[in-house]
């Protein structure tokens, strides 16, 4: 089955997927009765696992079902036993809708529960009257996967597998990952087209620390932006395009290759006072950090302006470790946003 891609604008608009359940994500066993949180075996779809942590990376996932015998803390439960509830930002069951599939009531619901829009969002199932026709009722676009040839004019795209949702979207098949070895040989070529580039983000961090504390799915850098077009052309080259993403703007883009390597683009421009009039909010003081990189020097930002950039967002584990190895490092006051995770 061909897998036409979805139009980049388009992608670039969607915020969230919603999934059904049975038979789209989890195998629904006829042997078993009762919540699937306490069946004997727990078995996800094929390619599902595989799947689910790429879009996680840049779509919200939530799961909405009928689920006639569970609630969404049991639905939650039932993924946890097999590791998949961390890609997931929601369960909804129509216990907590008072709706089923298809009434438009049960969609709405969703997009209510997570402000969401229909322009925002994709339903993505394998019954197409519960999944496809209600869903389509109320403007949403829908994916059908399905092993049955036929005629489905109600659905925008049909799959016959779960894996070919990389390539609805444009997404790559590989886990981001961006080590040592690559970042140093960006910065190199970089460096040789005399591209002034400072290297923030996580390996930033891992810059000013002068050692590799953890993998890192991306090399954020600062660039002043009358160098983007020729940094574009660069990576292009390398087979580097860009990644769609809603809030990218001509100063913060993100360009992958089909390796999993990305690298998030943070342009700006200086006046001849060092006022910044275009781009983003970088000042002069933000770009005097200095670290190395597997012994390599590097520009990068100060400890103390790192560990501000880490704040002002919802943080996660992977901030709070950078922020507490910089704060440690460098006398540093730990953040009070970091506090709800320092706990030993």
């Amino acid at each position: 089955m061909n897998v036409p891609d979805m139009p980049a604008s388009a992608v670039l608009s969607l915020l969230a997927l919603i999934f059904d359940w049975g038979d789209t994500l989890m195998v629904d066993d006829p042997q078993y009765a009762g919540s699937m949180a306490f069946w004997e075996t727990v078995t996800p779809m094929p390619g599902v696992a595989e799947t689910l942590p790429l879009l996680h990376e840049r779509f919200k996932c939530i799961v909405a079902s009928n689920a006639g015998d569970s609630d969404a803390a049991l639905m939650r439960q039932a993924f946890r036993r097999v590791d998949l509830d961390k890609y997931f930002t929601g369960f909804i069951t129509s216990k907590e809708l008072n709706a089923t599939k298809p009434s438009p009531a049960f969609y709405q619901g969703i997009l209510d529960q997570y402000s969401l829009s229909p322009r925002e969002t994709i339903m993505i199932g394998n019954d197409y009257s519960k999944d496809i026709t209600g869903a389509k009722s109320i403007g949403l676009k829908t994916i059908f996967i399905t092993k049955e040839q036929g005629s489905f004019p109600g659905a925008d795209y049909v799959l016959s597998s779960f894996e070919q949702l990389l390539d609805i979207f444009g997404l790559p098949k590989v886990h981001p990952d961006m080590p040592a070895p690559t970042v140093l040989s960006l910065l190199a070529l970089f460096e040789q087209h005399a591209i002034e580039v400072h290297v923030d983000g996580g390996w930033g961090v891992d810059a000013l620390l002068g050692e590799q504390t953890r993998a890192h799915e991306d090399l954020d850098i600062a660039v002043p932006h009358k160098y983007v077009p020729q940094l574009r052309a660069l990576l292009a080259a390398r087979g580097y395009a860009e990644v769609p993403r809603p809030d990218s703007w001509e100063c913060n883009f993100v360009l992958g290759d089909a390796h999993g390597h990305l690298v998030d683009v943070h342009s700006y421009t200086f006046d001849e006072h060092g006022n910044n009039i275009f781009g983003v909010a970088y000042e002069p003081r933000h770009l005097t950090g200095t670290g190395t990189i597997e012994g390599h020097p590097v520009r990068t930002i100060p400890p103390d302006i790192m560990v501000q950039f880490h704040t002002g967002y919802d943080v996660d584990e992977d901030d709070y470790y950078d922020v507490k190895a910089l704060c440690e490092r460098f006398g540093i006051a730990l953040p009070v946003i970091y506090e709800k995770f320092d706990i030993a």
